[in-house]
């Protein structure tokens, strides 16, 4: 009898538990706010910056472009802030997206409800449309959602285990995890996106070459080509294009090579900036957390 009553007990618990589980308290609250409005302002950044998959494969042209002909004269500093001028509004966006993941961090900390992540479909209508439907943005979407539901056990298990710096290293812990899953999906939309249509990228590509390469040829001649040389120029330009064997493989494996170039780009700033600054950020909203009821 006494079995039985414990056992009926026990059923009875199970779902107040579910409910009391699910009730969302300030905690829930402040995460899921913060997530959101985080993940808002980085898609709003993203959609309104240069950023591109079309501009990510002519990265290399505008590099090498840049170095010889926009940063002539310059110091290293100046030219280096002028290289990356282009990519300030995609890193800003990036940090709004790791200050999101921060959030669920550090509730994470003190909970281990995973689900709570699942908040972030609430965004993917937003994402396929500042994205056009595009299939980065699908990527993109599955990622953040994803990285949304993993990255709160994650937190809860580095809180667990760590014992020194535990505020700043659970953070930065599981927020390196979640944006390596990001980086991975990004790379693979760039490249499915590239090799969907080679073809347009290919061209956008040979095209902005050959302006890279006409820009270099007209730096030797300070700064303009003389027009009796102007169609020379061009027509070896174009013969270079058409008869080199290295161009020629760099765009055939043109989705390959992008995707290679973003992934460890994305991963440089990763372990080198953003699991630092989501380690902090992190800390910051645990101490908050600890004061909240």
């Amino acid at each position: 009898m006494l079995r039985i009553s414990s056992r009926k007990s026990r059923k009875n618990e199970n779902p107040g538990n579910k409910k009391l589980k699910n009730k969302l308290g300030s905690k829930e609250i402040v995460a899921i706010a913060g997530f959101l409005i985080c993940l808002v302002i980085f898609s709003i950044i993203i959609s309104y910056s240069s950023l591109s998959v079309g501009s990510l494969v002519n990265m290399q042209n505008y590099i090498i472009g840049g170095a010889i002909t926009d940063t002539a004269g310059m110091t290293t500093l100046d030219a280096v802030l002028s290289l990356i001028t282009p990519f300030i509004s995609a890193l800003i966006a990036l940090i709004f997206l790791v200050a999101g993941f921060a959030f669920l961090s550090a509730y994470g900390f003190s909970k281990s409800y995973g689900k709570l992540g699942l908040v972030s479909i609430a965004i993917v209508p937003l994402f396929l449309i500042m994205f056009n439907f595009s299939l980065l943005s699908v990527f993109l979407s599955a990622a953040v959602i994803i990285s949304g539901v993993t990255i709160i056990p994650l937190s809860n298990t580095f809180g667990k285990e760590l014992k020194r710096w535990t505020f700043f290293r659970t953070g930065s812990h599981s927020i390196s995890r979640a944006l390596l899953i990001t980086n991975l999906l990004i790379t693979l939309a760039v490249f499915s996106t590239i090799f969907i249509s080679l073809d347009s990228y290919e061209q956008g590509f040979r095209n902005e070459l050959s302006s890279t390469l006409e820009s270099m040829l007209a730096s030797s001649f300070q700064g303009e080509i003389p027009p009796e040389m102007q169609e020379e120029a061009n027509q070896q330009i174009a013969a270079l294009l058409d008869e080199s064997p290295i161009l020629g493989a760099y765009i055939r494996w043109l989705p390959v090579l992008t995707a290679v170039m973003v992934f460890f780009m994305l991963e440089f700033f990763r372990s080198l900036i953003f699991s630092n600054i989501g380690g902090f950020i992190t800390d910051v909203l645990i101490r908050i957390n600890k004061k909240i009821k």
